[in-house]
C-alpha cells in the first residue's frame, strides 16, 4: 500500500519525488520495529552529521512494539550524536481509567524519557473528524507545545459535507461534544467534524450511530463512510489505500488506525516553528531598517515629527476596511456564520471577505476579534457598546478613560472603543459634579529601589467616611510595589489594634513576611502594629511629619480609592453602604494594567489574565486538580513559566519609569 502510493506521488510529480529517491526505503528497514538492529540504522544514514526525524504512532493493538521504538531512538541518538535527532511519538488520547497495565507502563517509560505529553483535538487544526491524540516530543518542551496547540483555531469553511460523497448526509448532532474536544458544530446543524470513533466503519442502521454516522439519500438508511471518504476526512489524496486486488473491508481497518494528516501536519509545523526552523511572520508594525545611524533615534526624536512614526490603527487587521464596523459587513459576517460566503460574490469580494474573516470568529451569536497572540474578545454589536462602557465604568468605581479602556480590553474590542469610552466618561453626571484639578507644585521625590515582589508592602488608611451598616468608617489601603497590587481591608476605627489585625490577616497571612513596610508617622502604625513587624523581623520605613508624599505610591491608591468611593456614593451607591463595593473597586484597581509596568497587577501576582465580575469571559478551560497530580504540576509549570516572563518585563519597565 505504502509503495502504491509512493509511485503514486512519483508520477505525479515526477521532478520533486523521482523513483530513484524512495526506491530503498521500504527495503533497508525491516517493516517489524523489532527486526531494526544498529548496524542497519547505520546503513540507512544514521550518522554524524545527518538530522532524522523519527515519527511513531500507535494504538492499544501495537503498544508491544513501543519499547523497540524506544530502542531504536536510543540507536539513532547514537549513531547521529550532533545535531540531535529529531522524534514525535503518539497515540490517539484514551479516557482516565480506561488503559492497561501493559499500556499505562508504556506511557509511564515515554513520559520518563521525553517528559510531559500535549493532547489535542485534531478538529481544532482543520480536520474532519474529532480525535483526541497525545504526543511526546523532543523538539518542544510540553509547556511550550501545549501553550500554541490551546490557541489554535480551525480554518474557516472547513466542513465534513465537502468530502462526502453526493448521497451521503453529514449528521445533525443529538448532544455537543464537551471540552477536552474542540467546539466547531451548532446545534441543530450538520456536524463540522465527525465524532470519534466514525472512520472505518461498516453496516447500516435506521438511526444515526458512531459506526453508522450517515445518511444515504438512495438506499434511505445510515452507514459507514467509503474508503475514499475516510482518506479525505483524514486529510489524504484520493486512492491512497486503495491497492488492486484489496477489498474494501481491509482497507477499512487500516483506515480506522490511521493518524490523521492534517493534525500531524499542524503538529509538524508547529514544533518547526518552536525549534526554530521556520522564521516567524514579520509584524506590521516592525518594519525591517533599511540603513544605520549613529544616535539615530536621537536625531530623528529631536528633528522629525512623531506623527511620522506612528501607525494608523486598524492597519493590519482589515486591508483598508477602515469605514465599515465588522457587524456592518454583511458578507464578512454570512461567511463566519454559514462557512461559505453568499452565491453570486465576485472573486474580489470573496478574497477581502476572506482576508478579513480570519480576524474574526463567530460562535452562536457572539463575535470574537482574533488578536496576534492568539487571544479572543467578545465584539458586541454598536447598539449595545455604550451600556457595555457604562456599566464597566459605573461598577469598577468611576476610573478614567485609560484605567477603563484596560478593563474593557481584558475582554472586548471593537474599533473606536477609544472614542466610545471618552464620550460615556465625558458625560458622566457622577464625575463630572466630583471632578476637580490641583495646581500645587508636588516636591521632588526619591523613589525607593525595585526590588522584586513581595519585598515591600505600603500602609495607609483611607477615611473617616460614614458609618456603615456593618460598623465600617476607615479603608486599610495596602499596596505591593513591585505589582502595584492593592488590598482595600475596612475598618471599623484607626487604632494600631485593627490595622495590625488586618495586616497579619490579609497581608502576613496570604502573601508571608516582606522586607519592609512603609507607612506615615500616625498612630495607628504604632503600638501593635509597630511590634507585629518587629516580631516578624520586617523594616518599618515611615515618612516624615511634613512630608508624607515620600510613600507616593501608597498616597495615589488611597486619592484612586477617595475618588472612587464618593463617585459610587453618588452614583446611587449609598453613603452607609460603601464597603460593598470595595471589591469590585479593589477588583477594578487590580485588572487595571499600569502605566510604569505596562501590566496589571493582578497578572504579575497571580500569573493568570484576570477575569473580572462586570465582564462578560471565558474562564480557563483546565482549572488546576490537585487529585490529578501530573495535569497539576504542568499546570503549575505553565503558570511559573508566566509568572517568571512577566516578572521580568515589569521588573524592566518599573525600572525605566524610575528613570525618566
Amino acid at each position: 500500500m505504502t509503495a502504491a502510493r509512493l509511485r503514486s506521488l512519483s508520477s505525479a510529480y515526477p521532478t520533486l519525488l523521482a523513483p530513484e529517491a524512495w526506491k530503498d526505503a521500504l527495503t533497508q528497514l525491516p517493516a517489524d520495529v523489532r527486526e531494526v538492529t544498529k548496524d542497519q540504522l547505520r546503513e540507512a544514514g544514521a550518522q554524524p552529521g545527518v538530522i532524522w526525524l523519527t515519527a511513531a504512532f500507535w494504538d492499544a493493538g501495537s503498544v508491544p512494539a513501543v519499547p523497540d521504538v524506544l530502542r531504536i531512538l536510543g540507536d539513532i541518538s547514537r549513531l547521529t550524536q550532533n545535531p540531535k535527532s529529531a522524534c514525535l511519538l503518539g497515540r490517539p488520547a484514551r479516557p482516565p481509567n480506561t488503559e492497561s497495565a501493559d499500556e499505562e507502563m508504556v506511557e509511564a517509560r515515554v513520559s520518563a524519557k521525553f517528559g510531559g505529553s500535549t493532547t489535542a483535538d485534531a478538529a481544532a487544526f482543520g480536520s474532519h473528524a474529532h480525535q483526541l491524540y497525545q504526543v511526546w516530543t523532543n523538539m518542544a518542551s510540553p509547556e511550550q507545545l501545549g501553550a500554541v496547540v490551546k490557541e489554535v483555531i480551525r480554518p474557516a469553511g472547513r466542513q465534513v459535507q465537502h468530502v462526502l460523497a453526493q448521497e451521503h448526509a453529514a449528521p445533525i448532532p443529538a448532544r455537543q461534544l464537551r471540552s477536552p474536544y474542540y467546539p466547531c458544530d451548532h446545534e441543530g446543524k450538520p456536524v463540522r467534524a465527525l465524532y470519534p470513533g466514525s472512520l472505518g466503519t461498516s453496516g447500516t442502521a435506521e438511526e444515526p450511530t458512531t459506526r453508522t454516522p450517515v445518511y444515504n439519500s438512495i438506499v434511505g438508511r445510515y452507514e459507514g463512510l467509503y474508503p475514499d471518504e475516510c482518506e479525505r476526512v483524514l486529510g489524504m489524496e484520493h486512492g491512497s489505500t486503495t491497492v488492486e486486488g484489496v477489498a474494501a473491508e481491509p482497507a477499512l481497518q487500516v483506515l480506522a488506525t490511521t493518524t490523521d494528516v492534517t493534525y500531524l501536519t499542524g503538529v509538524l509545523a508547529i514544533l518547526q516553528v518552536l525549534a526554530g526552523q521556520v522564521k516567524g511572520v514579520e509584524h506590521y508594525s516592525h518594519p525591517l531598517p533599511t540603513e544605520t545611524r549613529e544616535r539615530g533615534l536621537a536625531t530623528a526624536l529631536a528633528t522629525q515629527s512623531k506623527r511620522e512614526y506612528q501607525i494608523p490603527s486598524g492597519v493590519q487587521e482589515e486591508g483598508g476596511e477602515r469605514s465599515k464596523d465588522i457587524w456592518e459587513d454583511e458578507g464578512v459576517i454570512y461567511l463566519l456564520r454559514h462557512g461559505v460566503a453568499q452565491k453570486g460574490v465576485l472573486a474580489t469580494e470573496l478574497k477581502r471577505c476572506q482576508r478579513r474573516a480570519r480576524l474574526y470568529r463567530m460562535q452562536g451569536d457572539v463575535l470574537y476579534r482574533v488578536e496576534m497572540d492568539g487571544k479572543m474578545r467578545v465584539v458586541p454589536r454598536p447598539t449595545d457598546r455604550v451600556a457595555i462602557v457604562q456599566r464597566m465604568h459605573e461598577e469598577t468605581g468611576h476610573f478614567g478613560v485609560r484605567r477603563t479602556m484596560g478593563l474593557l480590553l481584558t475582554s472586548y474590542w471593537w474599533r473606536g472603543m477609544a472614542e466610545d469610552v471618552a464620550m460615556v466618561i465625558r458625560h458622566c453626571a457622577a464625575c463630572d459634579r466630583i471632578n476637580a484639578t490641583f495646581t500645587a507644585q508636588a516636591p521632588t521625590l526619591n523613589s525607593l529601589p525595585v526590588c522584586g515582589l513581595f519585598y515591600r508592602w505600603g500602609v495607609d488608611l483611607c477615611g473617616p467616611f460614614n458609618k456603615t451598616t456593618r460598623g465600617y468608617t476607615y479603608v486599610m489601603v495596602c499596596v505591593e510595589h513591585f505589582s502595584r497590587y492593592v488590598l482595600l481591608v475596612p475598618l471599623p476605627d484607626k487604632h494600631a489594634e485593627q490595622t495590625a489585625f488586618a495586616f497579619q490577616h490579609h497581608v502576613l497571612g496570604r502573601y508571608g513576611a516582606c522586607a519592609e513596610v512603609c507607612s506615615d508617622q500616625g498612630s495607628e502604625w504604632k503600638g501593635e502594629f509597630a511590634q507585629l513587624l518587629v516580631d516578624c523581623l520586617i523594616d518599618h520605613r515611615q515618612t516624615s511629619p511634613s512630608h508624607p508624599q515620600a510613600n507616593g505610591l501608597t498616597e495615589r491608591a488611597v486619592q484612586t480609592c477617595k475618588m472612587a468611593l464618593r463617585r459610587v456614593a453618588l452614583a446611587g451607591g449609598g453613603d452607609d453602604q460603601w464597603d460593598k463595593h470595595l471589591a469590585y473597586i479593589m477588583l477594578g484597581y487590580n485588572c487595571s494594567p499600569q502605566s510604569s509596568s505596562k501590566l496589571a497587577p493582578y497578572h504579575i501576582m497571580h500569573a493568570v489574565e484576570p477575569t473580572i465580575p462586570p465582564a462578560i469571559k471565558e474562564r480557563f478551560n483546565s482549572d488546576l486538580n490537585l487529585e490529578d497530580a501530573d495535569a497539576a504540576a504542568r499546570s503549575i509549570v505553565q503558570r511559573a513559566v508566566v509568572l517568571r516572563r512577566h516578572m521580568a518585563i515589569a521588573g524592566g519597565n518599573l525600572l525605566i519609569a524610575q528613570h525618566r
